[in-house]
C-alpha cells in the first residue's frame, strides 16, 4: 500500500502525530506540492474549509487515500457493457434461427 504513488492533488492521511503542527495520525490532507521524489507539502484544512497548516512531509508519513466509489462504477459500467452485450447476442441469435426456419405450408 505503501508503494501507491503520490500525485500532486492526491487526497492524503497522517500516518503519525506531528505535535508541533498540531496534526495527528489519521487526519486527511491534500497534496498541493511535489518537491522531490518522496517529498510533499500537504494542506490540512478545518472543517470549514480553512487551512490549518501547510507542512512538507515524507511519503513515509503519508498514506495515499484512494476513492473505491469509482473503481466500483467502472466495474459496474463493465458488467452493464458485459450484460447489453450479451442480450444483443442474444437477440441476434433469435432473429438468425427465425430466418433460418423452414417455412411450413399453409393449411
Amino acid at each position: 500500500m505503501q508503494n501507491t504513488p503520490v500525485k500532486l492533488l492526491d487526497v492524503v492521511a497522517l500516518l503519525e502525530d506531528k505535535p508541533a503542527e498540531g496534526l495527528v495520525a489519521g487526519q486527511v490532507g491534500t497534496v498541493v506540492e511535489v518537491f522531490a521524489p518522496g517529498v510533499f507539502e500537504v494542506e490540512f484544512l478545518d472543517a470549514s474549509g480553512r487551512r490549518l497548516v501547510l507542512v512538507e512531509l515524507k511519503r513515509a508519513e503519508l498514506l495515499a487515500l484512494k476513492h473505491e466509489a469509482a473503481a466500483r462504477r467502472s466495474r459496474n459500467q463493465s458488467d452493464t457493457h458485459f450484460s447489453t452485450q450479451r442480450r444483443e447476442e442474444r437477440r441476434e441469435t433469435q432473429r438468425r434461427r427465425t430466418l433460418c426456419e423452414p417455412l411450413r405450408p399453409l393449411r
